[in-house]
């Protein structure tokens, strides 16, 4: 197809009330990022570092004495406190917590498996058509839909010295370009100003007039801060309440979970268990916060009174999601092919829930050959769960699934009927692009042309043929503004960012 046939196509979706995406893939690496030339800031945290171990504690000895003796804390006894749990974090409980088994491991794994793939993390924005994507050099990109345009222009995005390891990023609420990138430092909050344009914007394919936030001609600035507490790094979880006032921030390897006042730029450390957390998630509401941690635990909070529940797992638990309403959630275990829903049965402060039993959440094993198809074409559906993402509407879910064998690449779409229980119906499933010898190397692992050397026309298609693997779903995000349906956007791992309408009847 030629670029002209392309634009008559578009033009012609556009005037059927259809929609028409962008065609990206982004690279397994950029060539030359250079270095960050914008301004940067740390935030003070609230406890500042002191002179290490030793002298924490006697510092916290002399506080003790003094209020023994003349019944009066020291003035600066909030930043001894700190300091102190700072210390007993980071000397105890985290050695304990290694000792116990996991918080090392799993850190260490899914910095592994971020890493395999292009894109390490992808996020829609609360109001407007774009997306951020972290790249697996620890970029992070812009992508505006309507003007069909990168911020800042690739290769560079937006990095720091500070932004390593990254694994996870949030847009927050009611701000129009506030985004919070979770990395082993801390959190960078990026605050990005766009420049006012008085003229609306020229559609790439269409030609049609419309306003669009990135101006290529005039891309605005973008500034940092650093946001970090003593003690605590290792960043593995991200999730803002539904107000934007607070950022929750959870380590793979330690038990403590923050709750960031992001304008007053002040921690309240929460800490309970010994395990770090895997995963936190904000009801929608704001009443409650989901915290499953790198064991076998799933705590529930109340964010009033910050009382909490432990709920013991048979697994790891994982894909926190609330269904509509805030009053049930569902989640997967490591290793299981159920979702497990529960459902909250009193209003706040009360903590009381209840398993919900749907036999419909069972996602279970079986082979299939496709019309036409002999028993080499056999493949295997469904299975253990890999992730599992419900759109804002709460009408559609997606799972993605674990495994290497035929079949595991595709993502299963199931209906949710709005009844006084959840019912699952099946409705098919999502299969991504294939892997393209085109593809400047190096490609992702599993690619079958992920090494340097040229091969012939007939090499390369003997070697996708019969069995090469497709490559995988990774990140999979409704978006919260799609107003005709369901829009999910699938990172493949091949770099491919594929978009699928789901169009609903009124």
């Amino acid at each position: 197809m030629t670029s002209q046939d392309e634009r008559i196509l578009t033009v012609l979706i556009f005037a059927m009330k259809g929609v028409a995406y962008p065609h990206i893939i982004v690279p397994y690496t950029f060539a030359d990022q250079g270095k960050s030339d914008r301004p940067f800031a740390i935030a003070k945290p609230r406890a500042q570092p002191v002179e290490g171990a030793w002298g924490q504690l006697r510092r916290l000895y002399k506080a003790y004495s003094s209020w023994k003796e003349t019944g009066i804390f020291p003035p600066d006894v909030d930043s001894l406190l700190d300091a102190t749990y700072a210390l007993f974090n980071t000397h105890v409980i985290r050695r304990v917590s290694r000792l116990l088994n996991q918080e090392e491991h799993y850190y260490e794994r899914l910095l592994k498996r971020l890493n395999e793939a292009p894109i390490k993390a992808f996020g829609w924005h609360n109001y407007r058509q774009l997306f951020a994507v972290a790249h697996r050099q620890d970029s992070v990109l812009i992508y505006d839909m309507v003007a069909e345009h990168w911020f800042p222009e690739s290769p560079k995005g937006l990095i720091n010295e500070y932004q390593k390891n990254v694994t996870c990023l949030a847009w927050r609420p009611n701000a129009s370009g506030v985004l919070a990138v979770g990395c082993q430092t801390g959190v960078i909050l990026w605050r990005i100003f766009y420049a006012a344009s008085n003229s609306p914007a020229i559609y790439p394919r269409t030609g049609m007039d419309v306003t669009s936030l990135v101006d290529p001609a005039q891309p605005g600035s973008h500034w940092a801060t650093k946001l970090s507490f003593p003690g605590f790094g290792d960043v593995t979880t991200l999730s803002w309440s539904p107000d934007g006032l607070f950022l929750a921030v959870g380590s793979g390897t330690s038990s403590t979970i923050l709750i960031w006042d992001v304008a007053a730029e002040a921690a309240t450390p929460v800490a309970m268990g010994w395990c770090g957390t895997r995963e936190l998630k904000w009801s929608p509401d704001g009443n409650y916060l989901l915290q499953a941690d790198v064991g076998h635990t799933l705590r529930i909070w109340e964010t009033r009174t910050w009382e909490n529940t432990a709920l013991n797992c048979a697994a790891a638990a994982h894909s926190l999601n609330w269904l509509r309403g805030s009053k049930m959630f569902v989640f997967a275990q490591e290793g299981q092919s159920r979702m497990h829903i529960r459902q909250m049965n009193r209003e706040p402060p009360h903590l009381e829930n209840m398993d919900v039993k749907v036999p419909t959440a069972k996602m279970s094993t079986y082979d299939f050959v496709p019309a036409g198809g002999s028993d080499g074409d056999m493949m295997t559906l469904a299975g253990p769960i890999k992730n599992i993402a419900v759109d804002p509407s709460g009408s559609r879910i997606v799972v993605s699934f674990e495994g290497d064998h035929r079949g595991s690449e595709l993502v299963a779409v199931l209906e949710v009927e709005r009844t006084a229980l959840p019912y699952f119906r099946p409705l098919g499933y999502i299969r991504g692009p294939k892997w393209h010898p085109q593809t400047p190397r190096p490609q992702a692992p599993r690619s079958p042309f992920k090494e340097e050397t040229l091969l012939t026309e007939e090499e390369e298609i003997e070697r996708v043929m019969p069995g090469a693997p497709w490559p995988k779903a990774g990140e999979m995000v409704f978006s919260p503004t799609f107003g005709k349906g369901a829009l999910l956007s699938v990172c493949w791992e091949n770099g491919k960012i594929g978009f699928v309408p789901f169009l609903f009847k009124k």
